[in-house]
């Protein structure tokens, strides 16, 4: 009995640690495998960069408030004394700029006029300051497209198309993601004023750029 009373007491209290050591030694040999044998997914990776990216990005353009947008907009109308032929409006689907489509075309064409780009390279800059998306939607009055031009334009769903598509391509040019844009042709079936007047025709001959807010 007194054998063991004395290896007891030969033993060290601290011998237990020895143990534990080679446990936490074994725990990081482990993992140290595990990252060993690890593999990045880069393609992830990037993924991940380009939301955190896209994502700081939205936030700082976010402050570009709805009543600032309206501000901005309606300052560089009364700058460049355009009130006669653009106006802007809180739609609910967002902030609508609409300018008469004399500006940007002539008749019967979806080709851009160069009297246009003054509005058009101010309405880039306003676009690329914000996270919105654009959607460009040509207009028309409710008069048949001329026999003369009906060979490229079949009628004026065609023509309103082709005039909103010609703002979308021209932005994309100027360094605007074209998933951010979109481009609607309405022919008539949206007018802003009579059709049974010139004055009215006018008014429906449009373009408008919708920043979607809402």
């Amino acid at each position: 009995m007194r054998h063991n009373t004395d290896k007891r007491e030969k033993e060290s209290p601290d011998s237990w640690l020895l143990t534990y050591s080679d446990m936490i030694t074994l725990m990081l040999a482990f993992f140290v495998i595990l990252l060993a044998v690890s593999k990045i997914d880069p393609i992830k990776l990037e993924m991940v960069s380009q939301s955190m990216n896209t994502a700081m990005d939205k936030s700082m353009k976010e402050q570009v408030t709805i009543e600032q947008l309206v501000n901005d907009v309606e300052e560089f109308i009364r700058k460049e004394e355009l009130e006669d032929i653009m106006e802007v409006n809180i739609t609910p689907r967002g902030v609508a700029v609409s300018a008469k489509g004399k500006v940007f075309f002539s008749s019967g064409s979806a080709g851009l006029l160069s009297s246009g780009l003054v509005i058009l390279e101010q309405m880039k800059n306003m676009i690329l300051e914000t996270p919105y998306n654009i959607a460009v939607e040509g207009h028309t009055d409710n008069v048949p497209i001329s026999a003369s031009l009906q060979q490229y334009y079949p009628s004026n769903w065609e023509l309103s198309s082709a005039r909103s598509s010609s703002l979308v391509r021209y932005f994309i040019r100027q360094g605007i993601p074209a998933e951010r844009l979109r481009a609607m042709g309405y022919a008539e079936t949206q007018p802003v004023a009579s059709n049974d007047t010139e004055e009215g025709r006018v008014r429906n001959r449009r373009v408008t750029v919708v920043f979607l807010v809402f």
